[in-house]
């Protein structure tokens, strides 16, 4: 009897286990079939976890608890299943009836039963609890799901307004750097057009020299012209006065001549005087004589 009732025990936690086990597989199946991924993976979002996810990371660590419990369990459950088998491998042929257990053995199955009927119901209602809280955490999964998937589109909302928002930067940029080569243009050809306005007034200001010139050459011209007749009639006068001064000089040779010609007369007349008077002298005298 307690034999078949330390079977049906088994049988029983065999199927506890058995479901949370699936439970666990179906866990699993969602997070991921390989545990080295699953805890890989567990590690990168604890550490890179939003406030929400974080959350969930008890729970998750309560299921792993549990599913570490249950193969603890399984692995208890396959000991006392091949137990059994090795005592049923050991019964007496040709029907022979199977010796009673002792009291002690009794005792112990009967504390195992208890302990394992105790740990079962622990592991039920952690389970159940565990459960409920797995429906909330993956109530809030989709939620945080439903807002990924919002924040994926407000994102690539943010993204596509981001990059034209660039794209506007750039083409501020280009028109900003055009407007700056405009702008330099325009001073390069407002030079040009002050240079170019000094030199029409430079030329205008030569213009009006060149005219002024061409109007005072041509009044030296006729100064010239002037000054060539006025040169022309100084040298005929200049040849003239060369004849005068020629016949002047030989008037002038003439008249030293003619001078000295009547300084010889008078000189000749003076002598005749004095003659003249040595002979009334004479005279005189010889008539006083």
């Amino acid at each position: 009897m307690w034999i078949w009732l330390i079977i049906s025990l088994i049988i029983l936690c065999g199927c506890t286990t058995f479901a949370i086990r699936m439970i666990l597989s179906s866990n699993r199946i969602i997070t991921g079939k390989n545990s080295f991924l699953d805890q890989q993976y567990f590690n990168f979002r604890r550490s890179t976890a939003t406030p929400d996810e974080q959350s969930l990371i008890p729970i998750k660590i309560k299921l792993q608890s549990v599913e570490k419990e249950s193969q603890f369990y399984a692995t208890q459950i396959k000991k006392l299943n091949s137990r059994i088998e090795m005592l049923e491998g050991n019964k007496p042929a040709g029907g022979a009836v199977i010796a009673v257990p002792g009291e002690e053995e009794e005792d112990s199955w009967e504390q195992m039963y208890y302990k394992v009927n105790s740990k079962n119901e622990n592991l039920e209602d952690e389970l159940a609890a565990t459960i409920e809280d797995f429906k909330a955490a993956q109530t809030r999964a989709d939620l945080l799901e439903q807002k990924e998937k919002l924040w994926n589109e407000v994102k690539s909302e943010i993204e596509a307004v981001t990059d034209e928002s660039r794209s506007l930067k750039d083409n501020i940029i280009n028109l900003e750097l055009k407007l700056q080569g405009a702008a330099n243009r325009e001073q390069e050809l407002e030079k040009e057009l002050m240079n170019e306005i000094k030199n029409r007034e430079k030329y205008e200001i030569l213009l009006h020299e060149l005219t002024q010139g061409k109007s005072e050459t041509e009044d030296l011209r006729k100064q010239i012209q002037e000054i060539n007749r006025k040169d022309i009639l100084l040298e005929q006068r200049t040849s003239k006065l060369s004849e005068l001064e020629s016949t002047l000089e030989n008037a002038e040779n003439e008249k030293s001549g003619l001078r000295k010609k009547v300084d010889d007369i008078i000189m000749e007349n003076e002598l005749l005087s004095l003659k003249l008077l040595e002979l009334q002298q004479r005279l005189s005298n010889e008539k006083y004589v």
